[in-house]
């Protein structure tokens, strides 16, 4: 798969990047959620992976954009605070979300989940 990530933090950004390649995907990088509206525009992509809480425009607002422009995009969002953010989940347009930090089994679930789904 084709996969973007937006995120923020750099030590997520490597995180996430070794462990998606190591399951054999591709993956791009974006800081926050303005750039992912721009990378759609350019690229091709078959998921986005995105921290909801970013800085210049949010993963709540990125998704909704997103969502204007390729409504079949699945997003899964990323955030240390599930409880809170679960509420927002089918409001914003997030197939799922899952817990930070991220690990590769955590990954690996919400992939298995996508592939289903």
């Amino acid at each position: 798969m084709n996969i973007l990530l937006a995120e923020d933090d750099k030590f997520q950004q490597i995180v996430v990047k070794h462990i998606i390649e190591a399951l054999g995907h591709n993956i791009d990088i974006v800081d926050n959620g303005k750039l992912v509206l721009e990378q759609i525009i350019h690229h091709s992509y078959d998921l986005i992976l995105m921290d909801i809480n970013m800085p210049i425009m949010d993963g709540y607002e990125a998704s909704k954009h997103v969502k204007e422009v390729e409504t079949s995009l699945p997003i899964i969002g990323m955030t240390s605070q599930i409880k809170d953010d679960r509420l927002h989940q089918v409001e914003s347009n997030f197939r799922m979300i899952i817990e930070k930090p991220v690990n590769k089994e955590k990954l690996y679930k919400a992939f298995l989940a996508f592939d289903k789904g």
